[in-house]
């Protein structure tokens, strides 16, 4: 009895070996490291019975042409990387669970990805270089932290990729000749990097960003011909740059209906068939550039009606259409503004409200239509040098600094017998009337200027009486212009007492 028991004892914890044993089998790791020979893939299961997990990065290389006996392979705690001239397909690796990055480069004949179909994360994904590549759906609904995919010349249709929401890193599309619709990343609320689509000359629709909220770095959707509208963008509220460029099917910019900041630059330019640029309706602030040119069929810019603030400079550039600054009238101080050969632009109203005390460079130049420039902000910053200007070959009234300077200084006395305004009581405790008598002004504005040359208040005036409250003002001396719209028709001081 003794002896059955002890040899039943030793049975059973022979068997738990075994089995033990087969499950450390069973849940090994390995470090084969780099795949160059179809022989080394081969003998993987029998170099490596029952791995499924591989420390470090898997490599496949130079002629492998089928990865057959790497089905086990679940894991990758490194970087799957595959740069190789024979294989078709990725077939073998269908049990595939996760890699930290996943990266095709160089792969001369690859057509498909067929064979992780199942991958469920594969960190950072690359690919790159891969001449014969014509479908990646087969990666479609994994989860990501980024995408970079680039001279990829046979891919179509990049669509899906709806696994991820925050990224760490960025998105980036570019050079992809044949891509005719992007139709992807619909989930993805931030990435911590940039948002780059660029060289695609047969991209027809691009469709993405619904629930994007924020942009670490750089927006860029540039040389793509062929593409006729933006993505709306209806969440996006921050990022740090826009560019916009050489998008020549492009008619309208009307998405960005949110965004409040660009931490740098806003450019938009050398896109040959916009006529509007209706978008933008709550940016508040750029920190550094805003540039808009070369921009010929521009004949309307709506958006912006919040922009306040533009740190560094402003440039208009080669806007032939455009005939007004209007939806600028928030703006209220720029280091810098230039605008140039704007050949149809005969109103720069839009601009008077700046504070000229804190502009340090004005190019006006090249506007064949500008003849009214003697707003009283631009009087005074030319008057008092208070910073440097380059102003020529506009029209006559507006031609150099010193025609300008010159009108600032006259009024007509014919206009002074026809028009009769009127300020009373002047001085002040809190409002005043102004009465217009002997003229009708078909777009009457009174302005109020500090004498610092900041503007403080506008408001619309018509024939007869109008009341003009300033109970806010501090006391002090303020300066005040009249204009119809076309021309001033008086200035002078108001005292707040």
């Amino acid at each position: 009895m003794t002896k059955n028991r002890y040899l039943f004892q030793k049975r059973l914890a022979y068997i738990i070996a075994i089995i033990s044993l087969s499950a450390f089998i069973q849940a090994q790791s390995c470090s084969p490291g780099m795949f160059t020979r179809q022989g080394q893939v081969d003998s993987f299961k029998i170099n490596y019975p029952g791995c499924t997990k591989i420390n470090g990065n898997l490599t496949i290389t130079n002629n492998v042409a089928n990865l057959d006996s790497m089905y086990e392979i679940k894991k990758v705690n490194g970087a799957l990387n595959i740069n190789n001239s024979k294989l078709v397909d990725l077939n073998g690796l269908q049990n595939m669970e996760s890699a930290n990055n996943l990266t095709i480069v160089n792969n001369m004949i690859l057509t498909n990805l067929q064979g992780i179909n199942d991958i469920e994360y594969v960190g950072f994904i690359y690919l790159a270089e891969n001449k014969s590549l014509e479908d990646i759906s087969a990666i479609s609904q994994t989860n990501y932290s980024g995408v970079l995919i680039v001279n990829c010349w046979k891919l179509k249709k990049i669509v899906g990729f709806n696994g991820a929401k925050t990224l760490s890193a960025s998105i980036i599309i570019l050079d992809n000749f044949d891509v005719d619709t992007i139709d992807a990343f619909h989930n993805v609320d931030s990435i911590n990097g940039r948002l780059r689509i660029d060289g695609h000359h047969k991209l027809k629709s691009l469709s993405m960003g619904e629930k994007l909220k924020y942009i670490r770095d750089d927006l860029v959707i540039t040389n793509s011909p062929l593409l006729p509208i933006l993505p709306e963008f209806p969440l996006l509220d921050n990022i740090r740059s826009l560019k916009l460029e050489n998008l020549h099917g492009l008619q309208q910019i009307s998405s960005f209906p949110v965004l409040s900041q660009a931490r740098q630059d806003v450019l938009i330019q050398l896109n040959d068939k916009l006529d509007d640029i209706s978008g933008f309706k709550k940016l508040t602030h750029i920190g550094r550039d805003l540039v808009i040119r070369q921009l010929p069929e521009l004949s309307e810019i709506s958006g912006f009606k919040t922009l306040a603030l533009v740190d560094r400079s402003i440039s208009f550039d080669q806007l032939n259409k455009l005939k007004n600054l209007n939806s600028f009238a928030t703006l209220n101080q720029t280091d810098s503004i230039a605008i140039r050969t704007c050949q149809s632009l005969d109103d720069i109203s839009g601009i008077t409200k700046l504070d000229f005390s804190k502009l340090n460079y004005l190019g006006l130049a090249g506007n064949e239509s500008l003849s009214y420039c003697h707003y009283f902000p631009l009087c005074q910053y030319l008057q008092e040098n208070r910073g440097r200007h380059n102003i020529s070959s506009n029209k006559a009234g507006c031609n150099t600094a010193d025609e300008i300077k010159e009108t600032c200084r006259t009024v007509s006395a014919d206009d002074e017998l026809v028009i009769r305004i009127t300020l009373s009581p002047n001085p002040t405790e809190s409002d005043f009337l102004l009465t217009i008598s002997g003229y009708v002004p078909s777009d009457g504005t009174l302005d109020i200027y500090d004498m610092m040359g900041r503007a403080v208040h506008q408001q619309p005036i018509y024939y007869g009486i109008n009341q003009v409250d300033i109970a806010k003002f501090h006391v002090g001396t303020y300066l005040y212009q009249v204009s119809d719209g076309i021309k001033t028709l008086k200035r002078g001081k108001l005292v707040r007492i």
